[in-house]
């Protein structure tokens, strides 16, 4: 759980950055600009979690040998089971920091809270007994995405769902087809390191090369900003 929340960290501390531009939008009454500065901010989100779980999903195997040594090998299931958090983790705290927070809406992000935390109990006494780790995990997994599920519902009005479900599919399509070229590199038969750092940087550049050729509004944006720095 911990190297999986590792990742989150660049998700996650967005929120923090953006917080005050959204408290200083809400007081200033400027919906449009908290509307488009929470798109993009769901968007960097959505760009950046479906590779990631898609990647750890696919070096755990000699990821978790080499990080934990042997004897660990079960953890690499726990660990590919748990990596949707940092999908639901990176929404939730995204929209709850952002949005709900800022504007006054502590009672709706409090809910959404406390029926992840309801389920997360209800799950743990169900299946843990039966299945042990992978029992908290399923858990763990399922109260996040309820989480993210029931702030998405209390913002609905506030961003346009159906652009974020679109990007949201996109991002996963380039993802599982990094995924797919990652996979393809066990056949090499290579030793764990260079299979995980091969993996890595292989990943990596397919997976920017398919935002660059898919032409993603996100990426070219990105792209501009650097060369504006690097001209200046």
């Amino acid at each position: 759980e911990k190297i999986v929340k590792l990742l989150l960290t660049v998700i996650t501390s967005l929120g923090t950055v953006i917080l005050p531009r959204i408290s200083y939008e809400f007081a200033n009454k400027n919906k449009e600009k908290i509307k488009e500065t929470m798109e993009k901010s769901i968007n960097f989100v959505l760009i950046l979690s479906f590779p990631m779980i898609m990647g750890l999903i696919v070096i755990s195997p000699n990821f978790i040998p080499l990080f934990l040594g042997d004897g660990f090998e079960p953890s690499i299931t726990i660990m590919q089971l748990l990596t949707p958090i940092i999908l639901f983790i990176g929404m939730g705290g995204i929209i709850g920091t952002q949005l709900l927070l800022p504007t006054k809406r502590q009672k709706q992000y409090t809910i959404a809270v406390v029926l992840g935390a309801i389920i997360n109990v209800i799950l743990n006494l169900m299946l843990i007994g039966k299945i042990g780790a992978k029992g908290a995990t399923i858990g763990t997994v399922a109260a996040e995405f309820v989480s993210m599920s029931v702030q998405i519902y209390f913002i609905r009005k506030d961003i346009d769902i159906n652009i974020m479900l679109k990007k949201a599919i996109k991002y996963f399509v380039l993802s599982v087809v990094m995924l797919i070229v990652c996979m393809s590199i066990y056949i090499l038969e290579i030793n764990r390191l260079a299979t995980v750092v091969l993996q890595v940087l292989i990943g990596v550049s397919v997976y920017f090369g398919l935002l660059v050729i898919t032409k993603d509004d996100f990426t070219r944006a990105l792209i501009s900003k650097v060369k504006k720095i690097l001209i200046k």
